[in-house]
This record gives structure tokens, sequence and C-alpha cells, in this order.
């Protein structure tokens, strides 16, 4: 099998991406020397790579990584794959630590980050709520060296991805990882934390790609009927918990509205 063959097989710039993955290679070379014949063990590989190609699979989950903010996060299916939108939420959340800047920020098409400032604290801690593959904890703790972070998440099996992660990163010593629901992990912390979190947000009766469908995890994208069920408790735990400086979600923009109408009942 040969470059131009795997090319062939698959008629777009998946072809480049898997190719660029499994030789190692940069996208010019592989348009320089389409003649390359796969070595018998990166052919075995290919073939499998193509036949989960086929069913639809992601070209993340097939070749086991995703770019975020610069950095290769490993991924598997049991965490969704990052996406652009959550590097905006990174982005305010890094604006949330320097100077509390609140408001809503847009993230892609109908998605927003929304931020609001709870009390006049300097926070020691991100948490980072359904961490998933750790993307977004273990990029503020790069991004700023002296952060320490908590990521919890309910899958057990996502943790020990964002584990695998925090080590590739070298950050694995100022993250502290939980398995749990919402903010139970944390109800006796005693310091200082910002919340940030891109949680389940999407309105269950939503058809999305049958590639999202049928690969990435219902849990982590599906909140109930108006895509609530996670993003309304989250927030009025995070109200009531006293070392709560404030909350950084990503969200529908048509969601924000109850978001604030919880947010502005608390007491001032």
């Amino acid at each position: 099998m040969t470059i131009a063959e795997v090319c062939k097989a698959i008629e777009s710039v998946d072809a480049e991406i898997l190719l660029a993955a499994l030789l190692q290679k940069e996208r010019a070379w592989l348009l320089a020397h389409p003649e390359y014949i796969l070595k018998h063990a990166e052919e075995k590989v290919m073939r499998v790579w193509l036949c989960k190609y086929a069913e639809g699979m992601p070209v993340a989950y097939i070749r086991g990584w995703q770019l975020f903010y610069g950095r290769k996060f490993v991924v598997s299916q049991d965490v969704l794959i990052p996406r652009p939108s959550t590097e905006t939420l990174v982005e305010h959340a890094l604006s949330m630590l320097c100077d509390a800047r609140e408001g809503v920020q847009k993230a892609d098409e109908g998605i927003v980050t929304y931020a609001r400032v709870f009390r006049p604290m300097t926070p020691s801690y991100v948490l980072d709520v359904g961490t998933g593959s750790g993307c977004i904890a273990i990029t503020l703790a790069s991004e700023r060296q002296s952060l320490r972070c908590i990521a919890t998440d309910i899958s057990a099996a996502a943790l020990r991805v964002a584990q695998e992660n925090a080590e590739r990163f070298s950050v694995k010593n100022r993250i502290v990882f939980h398995e749990g629901n919402l903010l139970e992990p944390v109800q006796g912390f005693t310091e200082p934390f910002l919340l940030v979190s891109n949680p389940p947000y999407i309105a269950s009766t939503t058809m999305l790609d049958s590639s999202v469908m049928d690969f990435e995890p219902h849990k982590a994208l599906f909140a109930g009927t108006q895509g609530t069920d996670v993003l309304l408790p989250l927030v009025s735990s995070a109200l009531r918990h006293p070392f709560c400086m404030g909350i950084v979600f990503e969200c529908c923009e048509q969601q924000v509205g109850t978001l604030e109408a919880i947010v502005n009942t608390r007491p001032i």
C-alpha cells in the first residue's frame, strides 16, 4: 500500500492527517512522496484505521490524540474530543484569574462562555468539574506555573485518561484528581477556588452528527430536555460553597438567561 493508495481510499484531508500520525511526517513530505510504500507494520495499522474510518469513527479517536491549545492530548472513547470552543473557555478562565473579567464571550455558533464573580477572593485553586481528558485543568496549569487545580469526573475511565495527560505534560504534581459528582468532592474544601467547567449542556432531543452520536460519551454531552440538568445544579452548588469565588462555564447561548436568573438570586 502506498501513500497515494491511502489518499485514494480516503478522498479528504483526513487521509493526510492519519498518514502524518502513522508515519510521523509533515504534510509536505507526504505530498512529495506519494509513491512511498508503507512497511508491513505500518500497512497493518493503516488497514485497521481505514476500517474504523469507514465506520465513521472520528480521526482523533483513531490516532489516539487531539490538538488542544497547542498540545497533543491523549483521547479515548471514554472522553469527549477537545474542541476549539473549549479553548475559548480556557482563555476566559485565564482572564478571570488575572482581572476577574465577567461576561459572556462567543465560543462558536450558538456556544458561549459565561463568567461571573461571586465573592471578592483571590483564588488559590481552579476546580475543573467534568474534566474528561483533563484538557482544561492541564492547560490552565501549564499556562500558569503557580496555579494548583482540582479535576473531577463521574467517570473513573475518564480520570485515567486525564491523569495520563497530566503526567504527559508534567503537571501531575499540581493537579488533584477526584471521582465524584458536581461539587461533592470539594464540600469540605477551605481554599478559595474558581470553578471552570465544560459540563454536558446539549438538550437530549438534539440530533448531532453521527460521528458524535455513535462514538462520543453521551453522559458528557446531553443533560435533559433543556440541556440544563447539570448546569443548574452546578451553579446552585457553586453559589452555596463559601470558598467558590466565581464560575466560568461553557454553555449554549440560549441558556445564559437561565444561569443569570439563578446567579442574580444570590445575596449581595
